[in-house]
């Protein structure tokens, strides 16, 4: 059997896991994801702002991440070796954003009369809020590359 300290010990640290876990998810997400999904018959090779994510089977998705932004420019097209004409999908995806905020705040004063003898501080303080990134999803489809041959 368990002593009771040990069980308080359990206790606080499951306490203090869940507070932690609160508090990281609910200041949002500081990057942005995209992901692609394939749906095709076919392999792909998908690439994301420099980064290339080859044969992506039927099916299966890929998630980039990248720091906060507003756009991501991707192109989609048939893996090597598969019978499939060069056609090339290329696109530039918004998502949600937030951009980062900066302001000042005045008088900071942690008392309420100034001339009393405990500590007052009349500086100004800077606040700065990060940006907020935003995630999209997008399913690649036949169609999309039947429509693209056409631009």
């Amino acid at each position: 059997m368990k002593s009771p300290k040990n069980l308080l010990l359990l206790g606080l640290f499951f306490v203090a896991a869940v507070i932690l876990n609160i508090t990281t998810t609910s200041f949002g997400q500081s990057s942005s994801r995209m992901t692609i999904l394939n749906k095709t018959g076919s392999y792909l090779h998908v690439y994301i702002e420099g980064t290339v994510y080859p044969y992506v089977a039927p099916e299966r998705s890929v998630t980039h991440s990248a720091s906060a932004r507003e756009t991501f420019y991707i192109e989609v097209f048939y893996s090597p070796g598969q019978g499939q004409t060069s056609t090339m999908i290329d696109t530039t995806f918004t998502l949600p954003y937030t951009p980062a905020t900066t302001y000042t705040t005045g008088d900071n004063c942690s008392c309420e009369d100034p001339n009393s003898s405990w500590s007052c501080s009349e500086d100004e303080g800077v606040v700065t809020n990060p940006a907020q990134g935003g995630s999209a999803h997008w399913e690649v489809t036949p169609d999309l590359f039947e429509e693209s041959q056409g631009d």
